[in-house]
């Protein structure tokens, strides 16, 4: 088991071919991934945005499992950008956790003492379990939970109306399905959390 964020050249390669099978156009995607996060941070008030945006990618590894490479060979350029964007709300799933941990690091940082630490290892107890929960989860149930917290603020109603209208359901429909999933995961999360915590003792 990991419990922190450090990635391999293996787990990075593999992340490459998720990106795209074709190594040129999977370095670009990279950075335009990249560019997007880094976006999304400074937008937030996040700094070093640039740092946030690789933690973020880092922790995106870490979930993507051998056998889950790019079926993209041989797509138009115009679809291979299709492709990556339908990605990105992986990773702004992921960017939301990060920027609230952000947050709460800083207010901890303004009140506690320098001498003090933080729960890091329960951080990443938790980022871990959460990681082998959406595992989990059917498919199409991980793709709409990612999906529908992946936008907040003025891009949160939008987006959940977008994806009502795609799933041809309505909004209190789409609300009632996410919170049952969400109580899936939660239920995960914390028998995952109680199983390491025995393993600890």
């Amino acid at each position: 088991m990991k419990t922190n964020d450090t990635v391999t050249p293996e787990e990075f390669s593999r992340f490459l071919r998720w990106l795209d099978s074709l190594p040129e156009a999977a370095g670009e995607k990279y950075n335009y991934v990249r560019k997007k996060l880094i976006d999304r941070f400074v937008f937030w008030g996040c700094k070093p945005a640039e740092d946030l945006a690789d933690v973020v990618i880092n922790r995106v590894i870490l979930t993507i499992e051998d056998g889950e490479p790019a079926q993209n060979d041989g797509i138009s350029d115009s679809e291979s950008r299709t492709d990556i964007e339908r990605k990105l709300p992986y990773f702004y799933f992921f960017a939301n956790y990060v920027r609230l941990e952000h947050f709460r690091d800083l207010k901890k940082s303004s009140k506690l003492p320098k001498t003090e630490t933080d729960n890091s290892m329960d951080k990443e107890s938790r980022y871990y379990c959460l990681e082998q929960c959406l595992k989990k989860l059917p498919t199409d149930l991980r793709e709409l939970i990612i999906s529908y917290y992946s936008y907040t603020e003025n891009y949160k109603v939008l987006h959940h109306q977008e994806l009502a209208g795609t799933l041809e359901t309505t909004i209190n429909s789409l609300r009632i399905r996410t919170h049952r999933i969400r109580g899936i995961l939660r239920k995960c999360i914390e028998e995952c959390i109680e199983t390491q915590t025995m393993f600890e003792m």
